[in-house]
Parts: C-alpha cells; sequence; structure tokens
C-alpha cells in the first residue's frame, strides 16, 4: 500500500515506501549519508582549509575548495582538492587529491574491484576440503591450513588370539572414526577415536588404518603390526590388566580404578567419547591407592579410558549402561 517502506534496490537512495503511484522510490542519500539530505554535489560546504575558497562537495561527494595555488604549486592551477591525479600504484584508481594535497586512489582488491573488500589477508575458499582458515596472502592466493592427522599409537608386535588397543590422537572437529582392521581381526567397535581389536593367529605384518572425517574430509593413518603366532589363548587388552583394573565395567557411571602391581610410578588418566573429547578431567594415580571415577553425568554408551605412563600408553573400554 502508498506510504509502506519497500526497497527500490538503489544503493544510492533511502527511506525507500511505495508511493501514491505504487512505485518504490527513495530519497537520494546526501555527501554526508542523510537519504534526502541537502548536501548534494556541487553544494557549499566548508572543508577545514583556511587556504581555499568557494568549497563544494564534487563528483565524488569529497568537500573541496579552489586554493590560491593548487596541489602541485601552480597559482591559480587545476590540480585542486577533489580533481583527478596519479598516485603512481598500479594496484589503485579513482586516484583524486584529498583536501589536503595527498594523491591517492582506492586499492583494487584480489578479484579486480576498485574499492573492494577482498583484500590480502580476508577469508577466502581455496576449493581444498583439507584445509581451514583459508585467507588470501600478499600475491592474492588462496590458501588454508593442511588438516592433519596423528599417528596411530599401540603395539607393533602382538601374539595371535589376543586383545590389543589401538588409538590416533583425536582431529580438531572431526565427526566420525571408521577403523579399518586386518583380514581375521575383529572389534565390537570401529567407529571411535580408540579401537580394542582381536588379532587373528596368522603371522606376518598387517595394516591397521583409521579415517577420520573433517566435514568433507577424509584423513587417514596407519600402522603396520607383526602377528606372532600363538599356541595359547591370550587376552591382553593393550596390557591394561598389567597396571590396573577397573571394576564394575559396565556399571551405571561409577567405576573403581585398583593399581595391580606394585610399580608406584604415576598414571595420568583421561577419559574420553567416542570423538575424542574429555568428559572427566584428567587425574593422576601414584601408589596402591584405589581410584573413584564418577560418569554419572555422561549419556550411556562407550567410553575410552587413556592410561599414559613413562611415554606407554593404554586403553580400557569403559561401558555405560542405565
Amino acid at each position: 500500500m502508498p506510504g509502506f517502506p519497500c526497497d527500490d534496490a538503489n544503493t544510492n537512495t533511502g527511506n525507500d515506501v511505495i508511493d501514491a503511484n505504487c512505485q518504490c522510490d527513495g530519497l537520494l542519500i546526501d555527501c554526508e549519508g542523510v537519504p534526502g539530505g541537502t548536501s548534494t554535489i556541487g553544494t557549499a560546504c566548508d572543508d577545514g582549509d583556511n587556504d581555499t575558497s568557494n568549497d563544494m562537495f564534487n563528483a565524488n561527494c569529497i568537500c573541496a575548495g579552489m586554493l590560491a595555488s593548487d596541489c602541485e604549486g601552480t597559482v591559480g592551477g587545476t590540480a585542486q582538492p577533489g580533481t583527478a591525479c596519479d598516485d603512481g600504484n598500479a594496484n589503485t584508481r579513482n586516484d583524486v587529491y584529498s583536501a589536503n594535497c595527498t594523491c591517492a586512489g582506492e586499492v583494487i582488491d584480489c578479484e579486480g574491484t576498485i574499492g573492494g573488500p577482498l583484500l590480502p589477508g580476508s577469508a577466502c575458499d581455496d576449493g581444498n576440503v583439507c584445509t581451514v582458515n583459508d585467507l588470501r596472502d600478499a600475491n592474492c592466493a588462496c590458501s588454508g591450513t593442511t588438516l592433519t592427522i596423528g599417528a596411530v599409537s599401540g603395539a607393533t608386535v602382538v601374539l595371535g588370539n589376543t586383545t590389543n588397543a589401538y588409538v590416533v590422537t583425536p582431529v580438531p572437529n572431526a565427526t566420525s572414526y571408521t577403523w579399518s582392521l586386518p583380514n581375521g581381526w575383529s572389534t565390537a567397535d570401529n567407529s571411535a577415536f580408540a579401537v580394542v581389536a582381536d588379532a587373528n593367529n596368522v603371522a606376518g605384518p598387517v595394516d591397521l588404518c583409521v579415517a577420520a572425517m573433517v566435514g568433507a574430509c577424509e584423513l587417514t593413518s596407519c600402522i603396520t603390526v607383526t602377528v606372532d603366532i600363538s599356541t595359547d589363548i591370550h587376552t591382553n587388552d593393550g596390557n591394561a590388566n598389567e597396571w590396573f583394573t577397573v571394576q564394575p565395567n559396565p556399571s551405571n557411571g561409577w567405576f573403581q580404578l585398583r593399581p595391580s602391581t606394585t610399580d608406584a610410578t604415576p598414571i595420568r588418566i583421561s577419559v574420553r567419547n567416542s570423538s575424542g573429547q574429555e568428559v572427566l578431567a584428567p587425574l593422576i594415580v601414584a601408589g596402591h591407592r584405589a581410584i573413584d571415577m564418577d560418569l554419572g553425568e555422561v549419556a550411556p554408551g562407550a567410553y575410552y579410558l587413556l592410561a599414559t605412563r613413562d611415554e606407554e600408553q593404554t586403553i580400557i573400554k569403559l561401558m555405560v549402561q542405565r
């Protein structure tokens, strides 16, 4: 309806409304940014310079007056503030003299737009899904920081028919993990940053790999494991039982960690969810005293206890059930 706000799609107007003829029209924005204002091109202004006269807004809305001697020192010359000049910089256009006779133009941005915002240091997209924080460099080339994944940690030599744990350092912003096990190996869960897997009893080297997804980027890391034939049945579980036991497991969220050897070397404990996010503040276990761990606030599911001692690492899968 007439009088209602609208948008006439003209960036040089403001306060756009529908008129009596149902046309959307706005008021011309003047040189001081006021819709319908009186400070239009050619009107008088004050450039603040006492050495000029007949100050007025020029075609670029610069308030400039006439100098007795122009910007090049010529008496009555035409090189006045607001007039065209050449700042000697090939990367600028629309060069004009300012009110203080400085010749400067608008920078041409990285996409060739005069006065555009896409300058070196601005965000961009290098088209590579495996980079982040993409920025334009000093030469306007767009590049980002390459995403990486760490090495898989775990035993490189195992006995056949044993259970072993492997872990990769959690990748920031990873949305999923998928472990690819050697032929004949098995696991109850291959979708976390860590895996507890049962080895087969076939001698020789095999590759165990994990793929982490960060958006559309797949990052892969592998470890080569040599299997030695075993004539007995073992349960290794990453050697965790040589350091401590965790009971009950599964539980409703309350676990007790009890050292199982006389070795009193401090052990750093971290509990993480399947994405590798910590769900319990890290703690240090030293001596032979049992430690209670309360996961009562976490959702039911699988969690992973990472234990580190003297640069060795082991892992236990914890199950919270309610």
